[in-house]
C-alpha cells in the first residue's frame, strides 16, 4: 500500500506521478466494480455475506492509503522544514561589486600554507548571471563565472583612521605559469 501511495503522489520535477509515466494512466488500487445490485436482483446469503465482507476490506484499505499518504506529506514537510533551518539567504551582488574569490586546489598562488589561499584577489563583478552565480573580471585563461559561495565582498568602508588602499596580491602562478 506504501508503495502505490508513493507511486501515485505527483513528483515536483515532472508534475506527474511515476506510475502515470511509467504505464501511461493512473492506478486507482481501491475502487469497486459495479455494485451487483445492478447486475442481478436476487443474492444469496452467501453472496451477501461476502460482498459485505469484501467492502469492509476495500474501506480498511481506503484509511490505510489515506494514512500513508498523510504520513507521507507530514515526513515531506518536516524533512523541508530540517532542511530549511539551516539555509541562509543568499547574498545579493551588484554590478560593479569588489569580491574576494576564495580558490581552490586547482589554484595555487605558491604560499607555503593551503589556509593562506583562502583568497587571491578581489575581483569586480561584471554580471550576475542568475541568484547563485556572477560573472568576475578574472585574468584571460579562467573561467569568469563563479558561485556565491566562492566570493566575500571586499569591505569598501574604512575605518575613519584606515587608508583605503586598493591592495592587489602578487600574480597568480598556476601550473608554473604566471597569469
Amino acid at each position: 500500500m506504501a508503495q502505490i501511495a508513493i507511486n501515485r503522489r505527483d513528483a515536483t520535477s515532472t508534475g506527474v506521478a511515476p506510475f502515470f509515466l511509467q504505464h501511461s494512466y493512473n492506478v486507482n488500487p481501491l475502487q469497486l466494480g459495479t455494485p451487483l445490485s445492478a447486475n442481478r436482483k436476487k443474492y444469496t446469503a452467501k453472496e451477501r455475506s461476502d460482498r459485505k465482507k469484501a467492502e469492509a476490506i476495500v474501506a480498511k484499505f481506503r484509511d490505510v492509503f489515506n494514512l500513508v499518504q498523510a504520513s507521507i506529506a507530514e515526513a515531506q514537510a518536516k524533512q523541508e522544514r530540517q532542511a530549511n533551518r539551516h539555509r541562509k539567504e543568499a547574498r545579493s551582488y551588484k554590478i560593479s561589486d569588489k569580491v574576494w574569490l576564495k580558490l581552490n586546489k586547482q589554484y595555487r598562488t605558491g604560499r607555503q600554507s593551503r589556509k593562506l589561499d583562502w583568497k587571491n584577489a578581489k575581483y569586480t563583478v561584471i554580471k550576475v548571471v542568475n541568484s547563485y552565480s556572477v560573472k568576475l573580471d578574472t585574468p584571460p585563461g579562467h573561467h569568469p563565472v563563479f558561485h556565491i559561495n566562492r566570493l566575500r565582498l571586499a569591505s569598501s568602508d574604512p575605518l575613519p583612521s584606515q587608508v583605503q588602499d586598493n591592495y592587489q596580491p602578487l600574480p597568480l602562478r598556476v601550473r608554473d605559469k604566471e597569469e
